[in-house]
């Protein structure tokens, strides 16, 4: 873009799921060194939106969990009522602990990224290893998984596909 140019928002861009980006368009020298008379053009261009792999990404905490909030909801497609209302209230026996909100989330991540992108999988497993870990040591206080704990949390995961799956 050229020095002193400002592009200024007068397109009047609105839409639902789009992004609006502005770009300025302008003549600048031609291949004689001569300057053309400069017209500046704004102009929008729709931005299609970040796909849900990237948008739950972008919502994993730093410790490896979700929170179970609208935005979570928002990414998988589902109403956030739908989410809490089919949380279960403990883990699957033999394990009677309490099913903790950012546990049951971060179950319904991962079911998510199992069920609507399998084929990014490289993309997503270690965001998937960390969040694993995160919850069994909020379940279990270790940060190790052992047959035992892995099955405990592949089992709230199936869990959360079933949500997932008979809710979109």
């Amino acid at each position: 873009m050229g020095e002193g140019f400002e592009c200024e928002d007068t397109c009047g861009f609105a839409s639902e799921n789009l992004v609006p980006q502005c770009e300025c368009l302008f003549d600048q020298e031609d291949d004689m060194g001569k300057g053309f008379e400069t017209e500046e053009v704004c102009e929008k261009k729709a931005v299609p939106p970040t796909s849900s792999l990237l948008q739950l990404t972008d919502l994993q905490e730093f410790q490896g969990f979700w929170k179970l909030d609208s935005a979570l909801a928002d990414c998988m497609g589902i109403k956030f009522k739908v989410l809490t209302k089919n949380q279960p209230k403990q883990w699957p026996a033999p394990h009677q602990f309490q099913m903790d909100d950012k546990v049951w989330a971060t179950a319904l991540a991962l079911a998510f990224l199992e069920i609507k992108h399998p084929d990014a999988i490289d993309e997503w497993s270690l965001l998937a290893k960390k969040a694993k870990i995160w919850m069994s040591k909020q379940v279990f206080g270790s940060s190790k998984l052992n047959d035992s704990q892995n099955e405990a949390i592949k089992s709230v995961i199936e869990q959360a596909k079933l949500v997932l799956s008979t809710n979109q």
